[in-house]
């Protein structure tokens, strides 16, 4: 008996179940989702060549003295931003001031001695030519006793052979001078003939050549910039001899340029005057292609391009040797683009689109980026491309779209 009601009360249950549930005889209610579209159009957007370069200066300029001689003052300091002009070293122009005096004396010798000899000589120009005479001396005295030194110098070692070369021309000049001064005295003593004023002539030429190379001398031992720019490197101290053209201080321009290395492809697509966007840690800054290197780099089999950046930047923006992301502007292409952001992706890119109330996949392949945007062809002007919403939908997902 027990048995029997058991029964009757479980099949009681299950049929009142059965005849509870609707789903079992009725179609599955389909998901509604909302979602916002974008309709595709067409769109107009550059297309770049995306490289990585290196933010360089333009120039390296490297300074350094006609003369050996000690430093005596350093103005500026590695590192510094000096202007056209500014004066960056100078030398202790002691016995260079000296060898100017020296050579003054042996010009305005020459020239009384051609003064003379054109006006015929005087009592009062005996007297000068005298005087002429002991200057000539003293100059040949300072002219030797200098030579002497430079050879215990260069006897040692401590100077080059060209500045014990540049000495001893100044003492055979000194010689010749006062050669000349005692050779004047006797023609104003005597009179002096055509030959002898054409000689004359020559001498005080010479004489004053040699006048000029020494205020040379001496305007070049104070270096000034000639250019706006940083220092690069100091490489001498203050008391340090300088030997002649060794290179004292590095400056490089204020002008900065990026180096890319094109592939051979991409280097026929790239014209002098090209344009392109420069990035540096988020700053963005224009940039023109300025010189191209059509022959290729054996190490890296690229072609070396320049770019000159056409906005003023500050260096504490732009540090030299900054990796730059370089975007060449190669031209425009018309077509879909459409947001990078509503890219997705499995084994392949894909997006979702509307039709009749439905989500259809489409597997897209990527032509072309810019910015934020991509090119692609996979896609037909009119269609409804989900932009937002994308992420809680599937193909098949019946949708409402939102304004």
């Amino acid at each position: 008996m027990k048995k029997i009601l058991s029964f009757i009360m479980i099949f009681t249950l299950v049929f009142s179940i059965g005849c509870s549930n609707p789903t079992i005889n009725s179609s599955f209610e389909e998901n509604t989702r909302p979602v916002i579209v974008e309709t595709l159009e067409a769109k107009t957007f550059p297309i770049l060549l995306s490289y990585i370069g290196t933010l360089q200066s333009k120039d390296l300029k490297k300074y350094s003295f006609k003369s050996t001689a000690k430093i005596k003052t350093i103005h500026v300091e590695t590192g510094q931003y000096v202007k056209k002009g500014d004066l960056l070293i100078e030398l202790d122009a002691s016995d260079i001031n000296k060898a100017v005096d020296a050579a003054k004396y042996q010009m305005e010798a020459a020239k009384a001695v051609y003064d003379k000899s054109l006006k015929g000589a005087t009592q009062e120009q005996k007297k000068q030519a005298e005087l002429t005479v002991k200057q000539a001396q003293d100059g040949y005295n300072f002219a030797l006793d200098s030579y002497n030194k430079i050879l215990e110098l260069y006897e040692a070692g401590s100077i080059s052979k060209q500045k014990l070369d540049e000495v001893k021309l100044q003492l055979d000049n000194a010689e010749s001078s006062l050669k000349l001064a005692n050779e004047s005295l006797s023609q104003v003593k005597s009179g002096a003939s055509e030959e002898d004023k054409k000689a004359a002539y020559s001498q005080y030429e010479q004489a004053k050549t040699a006048y000029e190379a020494q205020l040379s001398l001496l305007e070049d031992a104070s270096l000034k910039s000639d250019t706006d720019g940083y220092i690069v490197d100091i490489l001498y101290k203050e008391g340090e001899l300088v030997p002649q053209g060794y290179p004292v201080i590095i400056l490089r321009t204020d002008q900065q340029i990026i180096t890319v290395g094109l592939s051979q492809q991409d280097v026929k697509k790239i014209d002098i005057g090209t344009k392109a966007n420069i990035t540096i840690d988020n700053i963005n800054v224009q940039a023109y292609v300025s010189n191209v290197n059509r022959t290729v780099d054996m190490e890296t089999l690229t072609y070396k391009t320049e770019l000159t950046i056409d906005d003023n930047i500050s260096d504490k923006d732009f540090l030299l040797g900054a990796i730059t992301k370089v975007d060449f502007k190669i031209g425009e292409e018309k077509g879909i683009w459409i947001p990078i952001a509503n890219v997705m992706s499995d084994s392949n890119d894909y997006v979702y689109i509307v039709e009749d109330e439905h989500v259809v996949r489409k597997d897209i392949k990527i032509k072309s980026i810019y910015e934020d945007k991509i090119l692609t062809d996979e896609l037909i002007l009119g269609e409804k491309l989900i932009i937002k919403g994308m992420k809680n939908v599937k193909e098949g997902y019946k949708v409402i779209i939102e304004n």
